[in-house]
């Protein structure tokens, strides 16, 4: 009997909320990790419901967007707000934003 054919996932989409701080980080990752494992074309991280970003959950998105690209899949970061956006842009964060889907679409 033939195996049923699979589709691959185009795009992994990771919603995140909340503050994300220092005790989270290590939540976020394994959430991206496990979007990782499941070997989509783009990886999406969704910031629509993200109210707070910590410097350690950045440095996290860095090691997620590394996983993404040694596995040959697109990283991006989508709709966050204003205030989370200035936080992804101190950062250097800026070369994963999408900006074809802005805050609150």
């Amino acid at each position: 009997m033939p195996l049923p054919f699979v589709r691959p996932r185009v795009r992994e989409v990771v919603r995140l909320r909340g503050e994300l701080n220092r005790h989270r980080a290590h939540r976020v990752y394994r959430k991206l990790s496990k979007a990782v494992a499941r070997g989509p074309a783009v990886l999406e991280v969704d910031l629509s419901k993200v109210t707070f970003l910590a410097p350690e959950c950045g440095a996290v998105f860095l090691r997620g967007a590394s996983d993404a690209r040694r596995s040959g899949m697109r990283f991006v970061i989508t709709r966050r707000s204003p205030r989370i956006l200035r936080t992804l842009r101190t950062l250097g964060l800026e070369r994963y934003l999408d900006t074809s889907r802005p805050f609150g679409q």
